[in-house]
């Protein structure tokens, strides 16, 4: 059996009840900007389908590590990606949607 790799941790600095949802990366940090409140877990489901669609990977695919109450989260990712090919992704996300 071939050993696991340790996931990918993605830091993200997240602001609920945006006007628009955005995501961007400043420096090492994530920014995600969501429509939804952090109510019920609905903010965190927000940031989770944004990233994966940014990332370009299944929802399956990132577990959320810390955070879950606040606005600093850490998002693991278990898909084959180095963090500047999810940098690049996310940009390049930005770009087309932005």
């Amino acid at each position: 059996m071939k050993p696991s790799k340790a996931p990918l941790q993605l830091q993200l600095r997240v602001t609920p009840r945006a006007k628009q949802t955005s995501i961007k990366v400043e420096g090492e940090l994530i920014i995600c900007r969501i429509n939804a409140p952090p109510v019920d877990g609905k903010a965190n489901d927000s940031v989770i389908a944004l990233l994966s669609a940014a990332l370009a990977i299944p929802k399956t695919q990132l577990v959320l590590r810390a955070g879950l109450a606040g606005r600093n989260k850490v998002v693991a990712v278990f898909a084959d990606l180095s963090k500047q090919q999810a940098f690049d992704r996310i940009s390049n996300y930005h770009e087309k949607k932005g």
